[in-house]
């Protein structure tokens, strides 16, 4: 039996996957191709919270 239990919610927070996180926590934007450190708030097995680095329309790559 598997569960998912919400411990806690927050509104208007930005999050994406993990797999656009590179070994260091670090994003690649897709204009420019650049390299950006992003800082994390909660997370889960799948995703992370964005809580500075980014912004909404941000275009994303994903990490192989």
């Amino acid at each position: 039996m598997v569960a998912n239990i919400v411990i806690s919610t927050r509104k208007n927070t930005l999050v994406i996957p993990k797999s656009y996180l590179n070994s260091n926590g670090e994003v690649i934007l897709k204009k420019k191709r650049e390299v950006r450190k992003i800082k994390r708030g909660i997370e889960d097995t799948e995703m992370v919270e964005v809580l500075g680095g980014l912004h909404e329309g941000d275009i994303l790559i994903k990490q192989k």
